[in-house]
This record gives structure tokens, C-alpha cells and sequence, in this order.
């Protein structure tokens, strides 16, 4: 994107062919290395003093109240057993993504690690939090994509975080399961609101037309896998899949941390 700012995710703003982004990265983690090192860390969902061993900042209570939406879930969308409203199978905006999973219901600790990457730069919880995802990838049977991409953050948004937290997840996927990232493969277009508390239809109306693939960037016969942070309608996940698809993509499938759940 513009100014020099960048959507890949591997550090969350860096400035190109700037050495001085990298440096004031290193000492930036170095300085939270030391601050583990003497303050406790705090649970993301009830504060509780916790080890700085911790792995992804949830005490042993939460941990238990996380509701992952697995073994038992629509081989397609990925909606909970327990949850069959949820089943986006029929929408016909679905139509585009070929498969989709997802870690865990977006209620209770899950929900409040999102909210802590994507508002408040807990930029440290993208790595523990893709490590779970690619466990329910293996899991899910879907097999091995070509190339990792992400949801692009709506251009707004993006220059005031600095950051997409997608993109985050996106990479630290990749390094984790070693298949190849590229966070620039989909630019966002359209209009620049956010759909975050909109119903479905509103949703789609906003979300069609606004993703299309970069001048350059050949996805055709590849397989996709498209990273994002939350499904909640499918809107957003499947007009870039209708985009991936349209310039050539031969499957898309669609991966993200949290899922929207009717919890009984």
C-alpha cells in the first residue's frame, strides 16, 4: 500500500528498505522478552496473574471455557454439530469457497484473543493462535494448498492500526506449516466501512465487488487457502474466493481463528 506501509504480516508495520523498521522491531521485542522476564503476564479474558510461560495468555479456567468447534462440524463450512443453524452450506454466496474451518466459537476467551490482536496490538498472540489453526487444518483433511493468502484489511482501517491482523495470522501459518504466504495476492476495493455488527444481507451488499486479485499475482489451477481472523456470514470470505476463482484459482478453502456460533 501507499507511504511505504506494507500488509504482509511478517512484522507489523514495516517501512521498505528502511533497516531503521527492523531495528526499532528487534528492540520493541526485546524489551517485551525483558518485561516477561520480571512482570507477570495477565490472562486476556479474566486478568489472573499467569507464568510468562504461558503460551497463548489464557489461565487454565478459560482455557477450559474456550469452545472449539471441532471434531464434529458440517464437512463443508465447518458450523458446529451443536450449532446446524450456523450452516452457511445453502447460502448461495457461499457457493465460491470450496471449504471452510475454524478453530473455535467466536464467545468467551477465543473472542477476547481476536479483539486483542486487532485492537490493542497483542501482535505477540498471532503465532500461538495459528498454531492451533494449523492443527484443525491437519485435522480437517483438507489437504495441501499451493499458496497461503489473507483477507485484506479495508485500506482505512489498515493505515490507522498499521497492521492487518489477517495478515499476521496468514504468516505465522505459513512458517508454521511451511507452505508459501503471500499476503498481496487480494486488494480490497469499494466502499471503506467496516461490516462489523451489520446483518447478512447488509454484509454481502457491502462485500460484493470489493475484493479483486493484484496486476501480476498468477493464482490460475493453484490451490488457495484464505486466512482470516473471524467468519461470520461468509460475505467478506466468499467475494474474495468468487475473486480468486475468477482469475483462475482452481480451489479456495478458507481457514480462520474464530467462527460465528447460536450457542444454546
Amino acid at each position: 500500500m501507499g507511504f511505504g506501509l506494507r500488509q504482509d504480516g511478517i512484522q507489523p508495520v514495516r517501512l521498505k528498505g528502511r533497516p531503521a523498521g527492523t531495528i526499532l522491531f528487534a528492540i520493541r521485542h526485546l524489551l517485551q522478552c525483558l518485561a516477561d522476564s520480571f512482570l507477570p503476564r495477565h490472562c486476556l479474558s479474566c486478568g489472573t496473574a499467569m507464568s510468562a510461560t504461558s503460551a497463548i495468555d489464557l489461565c487454565p479456567a478459560c482455557t477450559r471455557e474456550a469452545l472449539l468447534c471441532g471434531p464434529d462440524v458440517c464437512s463443508r463450512c465447518g458450523a458446529p454439530s451443536d450449532s446446524p443453524d450456523t450452516c452457511i452450506c445453502h447460502d448461495p454466496a457461499f457457493e465460491t469457497v470450496d471449504m471452510a474451518r475454524s478453530a473455535f466459537a467466536w464467545t468467551g476467551p477465543p473472542r477476547s484473543m481476536v479483539l486483542a490482536l486487532k485492537y490493542s496490538r497483542k501482535w505477540e498472540l498471532a503465532r500461538p493462535m495459528a498454531t492451533v489453526m494449523a492443527a484443525v487444518w491437519a485435522a480437517s483433511g483438507g489437504g495441501l494448498p499451493d499458496l497461503v493468502t489473507s483477507v485484506p484489511a479495508i485500506p482505512r482501517r489498515f493505515l490507522a492500526r498499521g497492521y492487518n491482523q489477517a495478515a499476521l495470522l496468514a504468516s505465522a501459518f505459513s512458517a508454521i506449516s511451511d507452505f508459501p504466504a503471500d499476503n498481496f495476492v487480494l486488494i480490497r476495493q469499494g466502499p471503506p466501512q467496516s461490516t462489523r455488527g451489520l446483518g447478512a444481507n447488509e454484509r454481502r451488499r457491502l462485500a460484493a465487488g470489493s475484493f479483486h486479485v493484484r496486476n501480476g499475482r498468477d493464482v490460475r489451477g493453484r490451490r488457495i487457502l484464505l486466512v482470516d481472523d473471524v467468519l461470520t456470514t461468509g460475505a467478506t470470505v466468499s467475494d474474495c474466493a468468487r475473486a480468486l476463482k475468477s482469475a483462475g484459482a482452481r480451489r479456495v478453502d478458507v481457514l480462520t481463528f474464530a467462527r460465528s456460533v447460536h450457542l444454546p
